[in-house]
């Protein structure tokens, strides 16, 4: 998992605050097909301790992890967006289909209006 903390000079401009891969137990965060998967609960836990107070947003990269779950935790914790890889091409899906769906508890990102 690779977290990246960003700051924004613009709208489309993300200036990196903090990049880190995730150690979570002395071991790196491993894809299922590995054998070793992060819980949500570590997933939570390992972001809410590496996130610095500069960061305006959070993005998780992953695709293969379990992030879904912590989104609005970790929004409500930081007190700022947190996306994940899924997340985000789930909304990207959604919004090019021009379906109006009602997505619940999966972070600020569903909460957007569609202009």
């Amino acid at each position: 998992m690779a977290t990246l903390a960003c700051t924004w000079s613009s709208s489309t401009t993300c200036n990196s605050v903090s990049s880190d891969s995730a150690v979570h137990d002395g071991a790196p965060f491993c894809y299922p097909n590995t054998g070793s998967v992060a819980s949500p609960a570590g997933i939570y836990e390992w972001v809410r301790s590496h996130v610095p107070s500069s960061a305006q947003a959070v993005f998780i990269g992953g695709n293969a992890l379990r992030a879904i779950g912590v989104i609005a935790a970790l929004e409500e914790h930081l007190r700022r967006p947190v996306l994940t890889a899924n997340q985000v091409s789930l909304w990207y899906a959604l919004r090019v289909a021009g379906a109006e769906v009602r997505v619940d508890d999966y972070g600020q990102l569903f909460k957007m209006s569609r202009k």
